[in-house]
């Protein structure tokens, strides 16, 4: 038998500001009606504009269902925040935390300053289907696809990449969950590309205290702005605290370091297993996140401390 967390209110994680300030927001989000499209756990929404952003709203109280995300169910949420300037893109996420987790979601609507942007999806967010993903990056007006890409090593202008992560030296620190990457590039991207193959061959990956290394070839993103670091969840204490990651891109020998510092588990902190970010920048270190992140994470890190 599994036991799942209990689910905790989240919020948006920038500061809230003055009501002069704040803008409405209407997010419309309509479930499928294939079989089994409802889910139980717990979903989140971030919205990228050209000014702000705002990062992981949870949608809790529907104003037109009690229980909200059932199948073929259409629900709405309001809520007042910053003014993010022109919607560019959005994150729509869940937690996983119920065993009936996967969720097939047909549309999401924002509409915000009498505008209405559509982001058509028609797709599972489940770890057992499809490319077996729970969190999807959107762009308006467009339609996503699988992005779990061919393990093709010999593909012709394939660039080389080498992906090192450290698993924290703690208790419980590694995981025997499924580990993702996403890297972001000023021309191009690598989206969820599975770490399981070690340059060394090792069979367990992701242990306590270990450095793994993996060969990546995908094509030339350009300079890396951002990566997505993300597990599925997956087994008995999937928790996983990690320490850092590096990629290098080989032919020009460059290599970006991401601090990391913390847990990615739905049990601990903020229960993210999805986590974005930017070069030389610890996630509390993130622009426009604001102190209550900071403090959630001087807080780990004072009890990881006395738990040591």
């Amino acid at each position: 038998m599994f036991l799942f967390p209990e689910p905790t209110p989240a919020t948006s994680t920038v500061n809230e500001p003055s009501s002069n300030s704040n803008k409405r927001y209407t997010i419309t989000v309509q479930t499928g009606s294939v079989a089994s499209a409802g889910t139980d756990a717990n979903v989140f929404l971030s919205l990228y504009g050209d000014k702000n952003k705002i990062i992981r709203y949870q949608l809790q109280k529907s104003k037109n269902n009690s229980d909200p995300f059932e199948r073929g169910h259409k629900d709405e949420f309001e809520f007042d925040n910053i003014d993010i300037g022109q919607l560019k893109t959005i994150t729509i996420e869940h937690d996983g935390s119920s065993i009936t987790s996967g969720w097939y979601l047909d549309f999401i609507d924002v509409t915000y300053n009498n505008n209405t942007v559509n982001f058509p999806i028609d797709r599972w967010l489940a770890i057992d289907e499809g490319d077996k993903r729970i969190s999807l990056e959107l762009e308006p007006n467009t339609k996503p696809t699988s992005k779990i890409a061919p393990e093709d090593t010999n593909a012709e202008n394939a660039t080389e990449y080498e992906i090192t992560v450290k698993t924290a030296d703690k208790r419980s620190a590694g995981t025997d969950a499924n580990v993702y990457i996403s890297l972001f590039g000023d021309k191009d991207k690598l989206e969820r590309r599975q770490l399981k193959e070690a340059i060394d061959r090792k069979l367990n990956l992701f242990e306590s205290g270990a450095t793994d290394r993996f060969q990546v070839f995908a094509v030339d993103f350009g300079k890396l702005k951002r990566i997505r670091i993300e597990h599925d969840g997956r087994g008995i204490g999937s928790g996983w605290y990690i320490d850092s990651i590096e990629v290098r891109y080989v032919a020009r020998n460059e290599t970006y370091k991401f601090p990391v510092d913390r847990w990615l588990d739905s049990g601990e902190g903020d229960k993210k297993i999805s986590l974005d970010l930017e070069p030389d920048k610890k996630p509390g270190q993130l622009k426009d996140e604001n102190n209550t992140d900071q403090e959630e994470g001087n807080t780990e890190q004072k009890r990881d401390t006395t738990d040591e």
